[in-house]
C-alpha cells in the first residue's frame, strides 16, 4: 500500500488518506452529496459513513489542493473485483477532471491488485456520475427490482500478467 504523494497538476496532490483527513474528509461529502438529499428523498448512504473506519479497512485517496482537501475516493477489494464504494468531490471544484480522474485512478489500481473490473452503484437520479462513467465505458451490470432506482454498473478490466 502506496502513502507517497502523487502529483496530478502543479496545484492538485493526489494521496492515501490518513486519519488526521477524516473531519475535512467528512466536509467533503457533506458538501458534495448535500444536493442529492432532495432529489433521492433520504440521505446517500456515504454521507452516514464511518469514515475512520474506511480509512483504516478500505483503500482511500484524497486530492490536496493546497491546504483544502477538495476531493475523496473510497476503493474497496470485493470478491475479485474492485468497488467505488465512494466518490465526492467539493462543489467549489466540480468540473476541474478530479472525479474522471478519481475514476481513473481507480481502474489503475484495480489492474495493479488484479481485479476483474470495477464496480460501482447509486442512485440512477445522481445522474451526473451516472452521465460520467457511461463516457468512461461503464454499462449497467444490474437492477435490482426491490431498489428500482438503484443502477448497479462496471467495467471490465484487462488483467495484467
Amino acid at each position: 500500500m502506496s502513502t507517497h504523494n502523487v502529483y496530478v497538476r502543479k496545484d492538485l496532490t493526489l494521496r492515501r488518506a490518513r486519519a488526521a483527513d477524516v473531519a475535512r474528509i467528512r466536509d467533503v461529502v457533506t458538501l458534495a452529496y448535500a444536493k442529492y438529499i432532495e432529489r433521492i428523498g433520504r440521505k446517500p448512504p456515504a454521507m452516514s459513513a464511518d469514515l475512520a473506519r474506511a480509512i483504516d479497512e478500505h483503500q482511500v485517496w484524497v486530492v490536496d489542493h493546497g491546504d483544502a482537501l477538495v476531493g475523496v475516493l473510497e476503493l474497496v477489494p470485493h470478491e475479485g473485483d474492485l468497488l467505488i464504494e465512494n466518490v465526492a468531490v467539493r462543489p467549489s471544484h466540480h468540473a476541474q477532471g478530479i472525479g474522471r480522474m478519481f475514476v481513473q485512478l481507480a481502474e489503475s489500481e484495480a489492474a495493479k491488485q488484479k481485479s476483474a473490473a470495477v464496480r460501482l452503484a447509486f442512485d440512477e437520479r445522481c445522474v451526473e456520475a451516472l452521465t460520467l462513467c457511461k463516457s468512461l465505458g461503464y454499462l449497467e451490470a444490474h437492477r435490482d427490482p426491490r431498489q428500482q432506482t438503484l443502477v448497479r454498473l462496471a467495467k471490465s478490466i484487462t488483467k495484467r500478467a
